[in-house]
Order: structure tokens, then C-alpha cells, then sequence
């Protein structure tokens, strides 16, 4: 099974569909499930574009009003560009605020 595979069975199987709460197809992670997600990316050598963070509250899902993104920089290559796109993910992820009552979600947006 390619890595790619692996990402995207474990993103249907530990995800979140947006669908139904806010009609959106993305698919959302947990905080952990999307630091397990990165990796698994990272494993792919694809680059992770930015992504979107909702709220659950247990109720319902919510817009978070927050996203991050990273950008190449000229002439960076493709494997330097996935690895720092992950990096910059982690550390975003890894670093967001939990708010009381709310579980924070994110969506990764991904590009081979």
C-alpha cells in the first residue's frame, strides 16, 4: 500500500465529515488524528498547502475563523518544500489554543 493510501484510509476511518453540519466536503481531524495525519504526509513527500480549524462543542461544529498556509519560496524544491510544509503545520497545530468546551478540528489541505 502506498503512503498516500495509507493518509487517505486513515482520514476516512478517523474523520469527520463536514457534510452534514456545514456543507462543506472537507474532512476534519482531531488535534492528535491530524499530527498523525501530518506524518503520515510527511512519510508521502506531499505538501501540505495550509488548512482550517472548526469548533465542536459537542452540539455542533463551528467555523473557528482560523486557517494557516505555507507558501514556497523560489526555487525550493519539492522535498524541501513538503518537509517544511509539515513542519509549519505541527508547530500551528500543535500550538493552537484550546478554548474551554470546545474541541478544536482541522482540516489539512493537501497537494501532490
Amino acid at each position: 500500500m502506498k503512503a498516500t493510501d495509507d493518509y487517505l484510509l486513515f482520514l476516512h476511518s478517523h474523520g469527520l465529515s463536514l457534510k452534514d453540519s456545514l456543507g462543506i466536503k472537507d474532512i476534519a481531524l482531531t488535534r492528535e488524528n491530524t499530527l498523525k495525519a501530518v506524518s503520515l504526509l510527511r512519510e508521502a513527500r506531499l505538501l501540505i498547502l495550509g488548512g482550517d480549524v472548526y469548533f465542536d462543542d459537542g452540539r455542533r461544529i463551528t467555523v473557528a475563523y482560523a486557517n494557516w498556509h505555507t507558501d514556497r519560496i523560489a526555487d525550493e524544491s519539492h522535498d524541501d518544500y513538503s518537509s517544511r510544509s509539515c513542519d509549519s503545520s505541527e508547530s500551528y497545530i500543535s500550538s493552537f489554543p484550546t478554548k474551554k468546551g470546545l474541541t478544536p478540528l482541522f482540516v489539512l489541505v493537501v497537494n501532490s
